[in-house]
């Protein structure tokens, strides 16, 4: 899964030309931009902080079992996911991103893929199971044109 930034131009661009509410969608068009921006930005964080908690978790468990190593690393795996507290979505992305965070730290063990592919799957089922975001709040067609006057 890949998230990208839109710049506030491209999303107000968008969301007029779908909307025709002119620039009255602007404002709408920031609080998308922004809120994506802070969800890469949670992407990221998470996906930084599950990689040193694999680390952690390899280097303890050096030289134990490989099921030994796969329940260490996704124990470290649970664990910064339930203290962070972020969206399922969020969770689902980092843990992806997480991956190749590993592969150029050379981290790459057999349990370490099987414990990422874990993780994942659990994630994008968290997603699909996850209750649908409340519908935007709709203007009246009285109110919208109101405010375009």
């Amino acid at each position: 899964m890949s998230l990208k930034v839109f710049g506030v131009s491209a999303v107000a661009r968008a969301m007029v030309a779908v909307s025709g509410f002119g620039l009255i969608a602007l404002p709408a068009a920031v609080a998308v931009a922004q809120d994506t921006a802070a969800e890469a930005a949670q992407v990221e964080a998470l996906a930084e902080a599950i990689a040193v908690a694999v680390a952690e978790a390899v280097a303890a468990t050096e030289g134990m079992s490989e099921d030994a190593q796969q329940a260490a690393v996704e124990a470290a795996i649970a664990s910064v996911v339930a203290a962070s507290g972020l969206p399922p979505a969020v969770v689902a992305a980092a843990i992806v991103q997480a991956a190749p965070i590993l592969a150029a730290a050379g981290i790459t063990t057999p349990a370490v893929t099987a414990a990422i592919t874990t993780a994942s799957v659990a994630a994008q089922q968290a997603v699909a199971q996850a209750p649908a975001a409340p519908p935007a709040l709709a203007r009246s067609e009285e109110h919208t044109s109101e405010l375009q006057s």
